[in-house]
């Protein structure tokens, strides 16, 4: 019997070790947005979102700055896209390629 008292008490305090114990994680780097070809007006620019990884990373310096701009399409919808162009105003048309890249119009 006190073996098995042994037994369930070293079980129960791996038990409780298990729950303090940190759970793996995994790095965020980015949000993957969905893209389809085509020609839209810009609606917005503004700052993108840092990855996770470069938040931490100091004062920005060094880094490239990231604008998202937020597009209607000529069908209606809206996409998102990032980059690092300043060069793109509200109300400006442009066309999103097949190999992502963008153009102005």
């Amino acid at each position: 019997m006190p073996r098995l008292a042994l037994s369930l008490s070293l079980a129960a305090v791996a038990a409780l070790a298990a729950c303090h114990s940190p759970a793996p994680r995994t790095e965020v780097v980015g949000t993957q947005m969905s893209y389809r070809a085509g020609y839209g007006t810009v609606q917005s620019v503004s700052p993108a979102p840092l990855p996770m990884a470069a938040a931490g990373g100091g004062s920005g310096q060094g880094g490239t700055s990231l604008y998202r701009l937020a597009i209607r399409m000529d069908d209606g919808r809206m996409q998102y896209v990032d980059t690092d162009s300043p060069e793109y105003a509200k109300g400006q048309r442009v066309e999103l390629s097949e190999d992502r890249l963008i153009g102005k119009h």
